[in-house]
């Protein structure tokens, strides 16, 4: 164990990146297709009613985890300078970490849901928490230089927790008991995977500074709060369809929609690995490499939409009703429209991301407020007009918005630093 462990600290440092950029990929693909595995074997064993059920627990348990994240990873890997330490962002993460407890016990308890349902609520939130925790100890990998090592971590969890999940549900066929058991697993699994590689990279004694932790707390609020509203956004649909449609519908969008993920995360693939240099490059007003590298990610993204919504059309829902074993080929449009609503969201992550290093939270944030707004007052109106095709609808309409917005505060943040160096260049 000693020597494996060895073998992956020590390596060329030219091959880092190469080996960040793999485990990264496989990381984000297992965290795409576990919530499809899932919601397939639930499917299968359960009936689509409890998949339904799943479908808006799994909306609920992310849209917590965007609380508990606090949307610092990002803004973690990219303090090159370290302005911050490392117990500054653990402390700061205990205070997101309570709120994103409190926001899942409402969701469960506090919406008049069935003991079934908020039971399962719970357990698969308390399950995708653990995500909050163990993200803080990759943020500093990350931060050093070693994200190589945090998605090696993250992608053997993953793929064990699959395995008990699927084993345990097999078993018992109850939801409620297969995701608490898995719950307590992950926790072995990010103690023991996790503390081996800590010890090599991390070895400050956690202090807790009230003022650095406060000041950091307030600094990522806005990236936080921009975050939870970009998930309630992506998850308006679903939380549409909770309000107005039966829980088997909840099941077609949640199968509809699961491809949609995979165009977000393979393009977070891509660009995870170049944050830091997409900050370095910012920070030394190199705006030439700043803008070559978003450019090429830009082109990347809409390759992948291109790409898969293509495959979606000619087989891809084809793919997925053999799959799950539900009829869905009435709902073609829905689904194009639903990976082309992917393509969009996929992009306004990105230029979230671009927002963050360019130390632009607060118009992040009024770029996601604003979207909120619109997503608030038309989700409802696009699913009782249209049903589940008014989801897809609305889906790729608010990412839209999105998009544009924070398309036109980009450009005018590069507008203005090429206008502070031409001054400087006088």
């Amino acid at each position: 164990m000693k020597n494996l462990k060895n073998k992956i600290i020590n390596i060329d440092k030219k091959k880092v990146l190469k080996k960040a950029t793999f485990w990264n990929l496989v990381a984000s693909m297992l965290n795409a297709f576990m919530s499809a595995i899932f919601l397939f074997f639930i499917t299968r064993i359960n009936g689509v009613d409890e998949a339904g059920m799943f479908t808006i627990a799994s909306a609920f348990a992310y849209q917590a985890l965007s609380l508990g994240s606090f949307g610092v990873r990002n803004f973690q890997a990219s303090d090159v300078k370290e302005e911050y330490k490392y117990s500054d962002y653990v402390y700061t993460r205990v205070m997101s970490g309570t709120l994103m407890y409190m926001l899942l016990i409402y969701f469960a308890f506090f919406k008049g849901y069935t003991i079934e349902k908020a039971l399962i609520i719970l357990t698969f939130g308390l399950y995708k928490s653990i995500d909050a925790i163990e993200d803080v100890i990759h943020g500093e990998f990350q931060r050093r230089g070693r994200l190589d090592i945090g998605c090696l971590v993250q992608s053997v969890r993953y793929i064990c927790s699959i395995i008990f999940l699927i084993i345990i549900l097999l078993i018992t066929k109850n939801v409620i008991i297969s995701c608490s058991l898995l719950t307590v697993f992950t926790i072995f699994l990010l103690i023991i995977l996790n503390i081996p590689f800590k010890k090599e990279f991390i070895n400050e004694k956690i202090s807790f500074n009230r003022k650095k932790t406060i000041k950091l707390f307030f600094t990522c609020l806005p990236i936080c709060i921009s975050n939870a509203v970009n998930m309630y956004v992506v998850n308006c649909p679903k939380y549409a369809i909770d309000n107005i449609l039966t829980d088997k519908y909840q099941t077609y969008y949640g199968v509809l929609s699961m491809p949609v993920f995979t165009i977000n995360l393979l393009s977070m693939v891509i660009y995870r690995p170049y944050v830091k240099s997409l900050g370095d490059s910012w920070q030394n007003k190199n705006i030439k490499e700043f803008r070559k590298i978003i450019l090429k990610q830009l082109l990347i993204i809409l390759l992948l939409t291109v790409g898969i919504s293509l495959f979606g059309y000619i087989i891809g829902l084809t793919v997925i009703e053999i799959i799950y074993g539900i009829k869905l080929h009435s709902y073609m449009l829905s689904f194009i429209l639903l990976l082309i609503g992917g393509g969009m969201n996929a992009l306004s992550g990105y230029l979230s991301v671009i927002l963050t290093t360019q130390r632009n939270q607060n118009k992040l944030l009024f770029g996601y407020i604003f979207t909120f707004i619109v997503a608030l007052l038309t989700s409802n109106i696009f699913v009782k007009s249209k049903g589940i095709l008014g989801a897809a609808y609305l889906y790729c309409f608010i990412n839209l918005v999105t998009v544009i917005i924070f398309s036109i505060f980009i450009i005018k943040n590069i507008n203005q630093l090429k206008g502070v160096k031409n001054e400087k260049n006088k």
